[in-house]
């Protein structure tokens, strides 16, 4: 980024803004969207893989679709902190969906 003194942290502005406060429905996703944010019910968890390939599958539903949820690491925080039927929100972004 190129900031190395505080007049360059002061003219250094953002080259693109995402809004936090924009949900997305699932069903109106599309490859051209960069980023989605979503809000769904969380759908029971699985388990695949073994040892270092091991990952956490679920699926997230709002009344408009659903979308496959993968995650690859602190699978059993995940598993704590999440439950079945929980409203959970995600933003990830998504490049060709």
């Amino acid at each position: 980024m190129s900031i190395f003194t505080f007049n360059d942290l002061l003219q250094h502005f953002p080259f693109r803004h995402v809004d936090k406060t924009k949900f997305t429905p699932i069903g109106d996703a599309t490859p051209a969207d960069e980023y989605l944010q979503f809000v769904g019910i969380l759908e029971p968890f699985q388990v695949i893989g073994q040892n270092r390939a091991r990952r956490l599958v679920s699926q997230v539903k709002d009344k408009t679709g659903a979308v496959e949820v993968v995650w690859f690491s602190a699978i059993n925080q995940i598993q704590k902190c999440c439950s079945q039927g929980k409203l959970i929100s995600f933003m990830e972004s998504c490049p060709g969906l």
